[in-house]
């Protein structure tokens, strides 16, 4: 899919990312300066949540992250810039465009595969989120032009999940597979804040991460 204009943030925030793992402050380190800044700000942090964040900071980034990022980060933005590539829509694609659906059955590959390293499913979710932000927006264009009637209440989220679906292959129950679907748009909506300012920060996490991206979140 060539139009690359549609989708510019994804490539731009591996873009401003230095390869050079060494230039980056640890996840420690900006633990510190946001507690530090708390502190100036007059809120103040009683002595044991302060080490809690601390502890938990260093369970979540791999002991070996400098050197895992070193070796792998080269090939995981050749991952990424290949998965944007066979995922991203030009400007002029319809929502309800074929090509939307292929891209959405490739993300699931991508997100599903065992044989691939665990960093690759975690860009692959950070890239669902900015899809499914480029599809709602082609919905909204689509409905403000007459091309989509919804009901009250039923939002453009809503039919990108619709979209979605039909992308699924074997649905027994579509209920639970909403939900399924769902749940995988909110991990991937927890690897993106986890990501910062480029997906391929994902590579330093640990699998302490994972069981926090895919915890079930408490019912509302």
């Amino acid at each position: 899919m060539a139009d690359h204009e549609c989708q510019r943030e994804p490539q731009e925030a591996v873009d401003r990312m230095d390869v050079d793992s060494e230039k980056q402050s640890p996840l420690h380190d900006q633990v510190t300066v946001g507690l530090n800044r708390w502190s100036t700000m007059g809120i103040p942090l009683l002595l044991p949540l302060r080490d809690e964040l601390y502890s938990l900071a260093a369970t979540l980034v791999r002991q070996n992250a400098v050197s895992f990022y070193s070796e792998n980060s080269r090939a995981a933005r050749a991952y990424w810039e290949s998965l944007l590539e066979q995922t991203t829509i030009s400007t002029q694609t319809s929502c309800f465009d074929p090509a939307v659906v292929s891209s959405f059955r490739v993300l699931n590959g991508f997100m599903m595969s065992k044989a691939r390293p665990s960093y690759t499913s975690r860009l692959a979710h950070v890239q669902l989120i900015y899809f499914f932000d480029a599809v709602e927006e082609k919905v909204n264009s689509a409905r403000q032009h007459g091309f989509v009637h919804r009901a009250a209440g039923y939002r453009n989220a809503s039919i990108a999940l619709d979209i979605y679906m039909s992308a699924q292959d074997g649905v027994a129950d579509p209920a639970i597979r909403r939900r399924q679907l769902l749940e995988r748009k909110r991990a991937g909506r927890r690897w993106k804040e986890l990501a910062g300012p480029s997906p391929l920060f994902l590579l330093v996490y640990s699998d302490a991460a994972e069981r926090i991206v895919y915890a079930q979140l408490p019912p509302l």
